[in-house]
């Protein structure tokens, strides 16, 4: 679901899953309710699980709300947590950007706060991978936010990184969501 191989608004068939996955419906189903609580299934009475629609106002608030937990987090930041020491990992674009803004949630030394930063990253997994075809520099930009953080840099310049980097998704959030639905 979260590689986009299931398209948006496809129903989730428990039985079918569950045989796909050698298991019985029952563990099947108390995942999916377990990721409806996550916002990464949609239950609709009467239809069943569904793969959740992305629209774009859905896709702002999502933005918006990952800007105000990354700005707060680093307002939070625990002095003793402000070295880095680990390098930016390879991997698709996502899982570098999950990366990074999990490690700015780690500086506040709240834990729920980096729950939170996990969680609205599921949530936008899909999106990220089609940033680089939508945004172009994407990679590039994530690789800039991430020097700054791992310098131990909370200056306004990272925060104006960060606004940055959600205001372009933003502008560009009907055609993230269109590349969603293709």
């Amino acid at each position: 679901m979260l590689a986009g191989v299931w398209p948006m608004g496809l129903r989730l068939e428990t039985a079918k899953l569950a045989q796909d996955l050698g298991v019985s419906v029952t563990p099947v189903r108390d995942s999916l309710n377990r990721l409806v609580g996550e916002c990464l299934v949609d239950l609709v009475p009467g239809m069943g699980f569904l793969v959740p629609q992305m629209t774009e106002a859905k896709l702002c608030d999502l933005l918006d709300l990952n800007l105000l937990a990354l700005e707060k987090s680093l307002e939070l930041r625990v002095p003793s947590n402000q070295e880095l020491s680990v390098d930016l990992p390879q991997g698709d674009h996502a899982a570098r950007t999950q990366f990074v803004f999990f490690q700015i949630a780690a500086l506040s030394g709240n834990s729920e706060m980096e729950r939170l930063v996990v969680a609205i990253a599921a949530r936008l997994h899909g999106t990220q991978l089609h940033e680089a075809a939508v945004l172009g520099e994407s990679a590039e930009e994530i690789t800039r936010i991430w020097n700054e953080v791992s310098a131990a840099r909370h200056s306004a310049k990272l925060l104006d990184m960060l606004r940055r980097y959600h205001r372009r998704r933003k502008v560009a959030a009907r055609e993230l969501v269109t590349q969603l639905s293709s």
